[in-house]
């Protein structure tokens, strides 16, 4: 679901969205994908997905640094999930940047993978319960191998409540 930001330029409000976008194609465009500003839980390293966490002022700060060192082309629009924490970068952004007028379009299309029972939990947490499960060590043999790391890459990886890669990027691409 596409919503506009109460910041937005008023010609991108409503159903003009979808036309403001069209009117982009045909001309040479260009992408920026940028990770939100940490957050506490980030710093954890917790299993964010949907839940909805603020970013941290201070390391927002030194990370929006370091992206306008970066010297990026001005974009003509910004595009959020909608989690706050993405919202929230983007406004420290356009502001740190001078990019006031810049529209930022939230679209819930692009909220992060779902992580179901592992959200909240520490990767280590995570690793406890993969270990614990038979029927999750059964499914993904690679897990007795030691081989941990590959259920953030496994695009059919999937436990109680989350989706995988594959359902991720059906979501994405509906977007």
């Amino acid at each position: 679901m596409t919503e506009v930001s109460e910041s937005l330029q008023p010609s991108l409000s409503g159903d003009h969205i979808s036309e403001s976008l069209d009117s982009l194609a045909g001309e040479n465009t260009t992408i920026h994908f940028l990770r939100h500003a940490p957050t506490k839980s980030s710093k954890e390293h917790k299993v964010q997905g949907k839940i909805d966490t603020d970013i941290l002022s201070d390391e927002a700060v030194a990370y929006l640094e370091k992206v306008g060192a970066m010297n990026l082309q001005k974009p003509d629009l910004i595009v959020v999930s909608g989690l706050k924490r993405t919202q929230q970068t983007a406004d420290a952004l356009k502001e740190l940047l001078d990019w006031s007028d810049l529209a930022i379009i939230k679209d819930t299309a692009f909220n992060e993978r779902s992580w179901g029972i592992f959200e909240g939990k520490t990767h280590e947490e995570v690793k406890s319960i993969l270990m614990q499960d038979p029927s999750l060590l059964e499914k993904y043999p690679y897990l007795n191998a030691g081989e941990f790391e590959r259920i953030w890459s496994d695009p059919d990886f999937k436990v109680e409540g989350s989706e995988s890669l594959n359902e991720l990027a059906v979501r994405v691409n509906a977007g």
